[in-house]
């Protein structure tokens, strides 16, 4: 969704200082209590999304590894058009760091489940909660390379490279009758996975986002997915798609 469009550039001038209450979720114990961390924050936005903007974050204190971080907020003329599927932006960005927690769940799952020849496996970097001057953000780890979509919140597939993410999204699927969607990122580091479901039950669509396009998006890439050679290796097969 937020691709890294140019380089991010630092200046005194156009940082601030920000203390922020960050919050994680855990698939099998919830949200966890806030912890505190301190940034160098920049002003100015580096990408833009459908509906949110992007700011580098240089972390000074209280997160596990230092370096450059990616701040994200709806942007304000977007806001209304969150409220259509969503109660409050509060709602709507806690959502995105769940759905965010369940994508890394899945992703750590299959590296455990994965044989040996199957090699490398996507990833997703842990997402924060938090509020700032009153707005809801997301934090994140910056990814540095170039930014790649394979795999829309439709289900259609976008790349030539997309043997192991098209596993990866029928595993998924597999696995709790779910698919991880918009798979995107710098080489196997994937960030801001839609969830897709057929279910109705009120306890998995709280997981769930305003891009998520559900039956659509899970038709859409069964109709197109052939099973290949990982989706073999993980014991995936064209029975098990419906």
């Amino acid at each position: 969704f937020l691709g890294n469009k140019r380089t991010p550039q630092s200046c005194p001038s156009q940082v601030d200082i920000v203390t922020l209450q960050l919050q994680e979720f855990s698939i099998t114990e919830m949200w966890q209590e806030p912890f505190k961390a301190k940034f160098l924050l920049q002003r100015e936005s580096f990408s833009k999304g459908g509906l949110r903007e992007a700011f580098i974050a240089k972390a000074l204190s209280g997160m596990a590894t230092r370096g450059k971080y990616v701040l994200k907020k709806c942007q304000k003329d977007k806001e209304e058009n969150v409220l259509q599927y969503s109660p409050t932006l509060e709602e709507h960005m806690r959502k995105i760091v769940q759905m965010s927690a369940l994508a890394r769940n899945f992703a750590q799952s299959l590296e455990l489940q994965r044989p040996k020849d199957y090699g490398a496996t996507f990833a997703y970097e842990k997402v924060y909660f938090s509020s700032m001057n009153g707005e809801f953000i997301t934090l994140e780890k910056f990814i540095e390379g170039k930014f790649k979509k394979l795999i829309n919140n439709t289900g259609e597939v976008l790349g030539d490279d997309i043997l192991k993410a098209e596993a990866f999204v029928h595993y998924t699927y597999v696995y709790e009758q779910l698919m991880v969607t918009d798979i995107q990122g710098v080489g196997y580091t994937l960030c801001d996975p839609e969830i897709a479901s057929t279910a109705e039950d009120e306890d998995k669509s709280k997981l769930f986002c305003c891009g998520n396009l559900s039956e659509l998006a899970i038709r859409g890439f069964l109709n197109g997915h052939s099973c290949n050679k990982f989706c073999n290796l993980l014991k995936l097969s064209d029975d098990n798609r419906n």
